[in-house]
């Protein structure tokens, strides 16, 4: 018995501030204390407004067309549902960064990095060669885990849907060079869709 008073006393002490100090586990981010006053089932809860904005522009996930995806591959700047999340999940924080959009704080320039990218730009990149590739056609949001596994792999690990133009070199080395070069530019212009 005065062992568990003191634990619910050291409980008691860390709570005096409700919580607010700063220390601790708690993640907030720029907009957290601001509330969505949005009326749409799929935003509401939500009580980051840049959120809002980045679920209503990017309806459906990019790999599959699910409806209503709301997990987020930050480096690639790309809206997921749920079940393709896992999958880039597996793919490693290298190729793919997952995080949720309702459930994880991000900081404001990665909102603002998925507000301004989105699924429809980055999928004119990832899949413009797609119509060089027979066989493959993009899994709907019914298809198997295995099916959408294999297009994900696909797309971002191997990079078998890029559009490659003359220009950028017949080797694979001349288009790393090329498209190392091109970024460092798009980088220094301050130029986010030429990245």
């Amino acid at each position: 018995p005065a062992v568990q008073e003191e634990q619910e006393k050291d409980d008691d002490d860390d709570d005096t501030d409700g919580g607010k100090s700063g220390g601790g586990s708690s993640n907030r981010g720029l907009f957290d204390d601001y509330l969505d006053d949005s009326n749409s089932s799929r935003t509401s809860g939500i009580r980051n407004p840049v959120v809002s904005q980045i679920l209503r522009a990017n309806p459906v996930c990019a790999d599959c067309g699910n409806r209503d995806p709301d997990w987020a591959s930050l480096n690639l700047g790309i809206i997921l549902c749920i079940e393709c999340s896992g999958v880039h999940r597996s793919l490693g924080v290298h190729v793919s960064k997952v995080r949720s959009l309702r459930l994880d704080t991000m900081r404001e320039f990665e909102y603002n990095l998925l507000l301004s990218m989105g699924n429809d730009k980055v999928n004119k990149i990832w899949e413009a060669g797609l119509h060089h590739q027979k066989g493959w056609t993009k899994p709907s949001g019914g298809a198997s885990r295995k099916a959408k596994e294999e297009w994900i792999k696909s797309k971002y690990l191997w990079k078998g849907f890029l559009e490659y133009r003359s220009e950028d070199g017949r080797e694979q080395v001349d288009r790393v060079a090329k498209f190392s070069s091109d970024l460092f530019e798009a980088a220094r212009r301050c130029d986010l869709s030429a990245i």
